[in-house]
């Protein structure tokens, strides 16, 4: 399934972007389909999202989300989303599977300031800079978020590769992963 904006994700983006309108538009398209409308479109199953809101607020989100058209994959996923910070749902109209993670760290906080908007048609969609997408990568740090990386890299040689250091080498203190900036490094000059 191309990624972005074949007909399902299009309306599936636009659903979400309702519900991103009624939290003060406090989101991002992030993941595979953020990777495909920065760069070229690739094969994805699935929308994710990132918006920046307190945890006490899931219930809140969940009622939003609903009356826009979505619904959770399984009963009880309020203590889900409240473990876990990633609201799993699906959007009726399109059957596109939707993950929302719920941000509140510093970082999550500047993706949200950075992000650019990308306009075909009468689709607009907020997506964070080729930096921040590659960090977010770099800390979820499977195989396709590696191909990903490589991806934007290729398409964005000029990339602020002091923030993406800097932001990679904090995550993997964080994580305790110290060698991540030493696996992500390569990946952000490719030739």
């Amino acid at each position: 399934m191309p990624t972005g904006l074949d007909r399902p994700f299009r309306g599936t983006i636009k659903g979400l972007n309702e519900v991103f309108r009624v939290f003060g538009g406090q989101g991002v398209i992030i993941g595979g389909v953020a990777v495909g409308l920065l760069t070229v479109p690739r094969a994805t199953k699935d929308l994710d999202g990132l918006l920046v809101l307190d945890i006490d607020a899931s219930g809140e989100f969940l009622r939003v989300a609903s009356a826009c058209g979505f619904e959770p994959l399984f009963s009880e996923v309020e203590e889900f989303v409240k473990q876990s910070r990633i609201a799993p749902l699906t959007y009726r109209p399109t059957g596109v599977r939707v993950d929302v993670a719920f941000g509140s760290m510093p970082f999550e906080e500047e993706i949200l300031l950075r992000a650019n908007e990308y306009v075909d048609a009468d689709l607009t969609v907020r997506l964070p800079t080729p930096e921040d997408l590659i960090i977010m990568k770099a800390i979820a740090h499977r195989q396709q978020d590696l191909a990903d990386i490589l991806q934007v890299a290729r398409f964005y040689p000029n990339l602020d590769r002091n923030r993406v250091k800097q932001w990679v080498l904090d995550y993997g203190e964080l994580l305790e992963t110290p060698e991540l900036w030493s696996e992500i490094e390569p990946l952000l000059n490719p030739e």
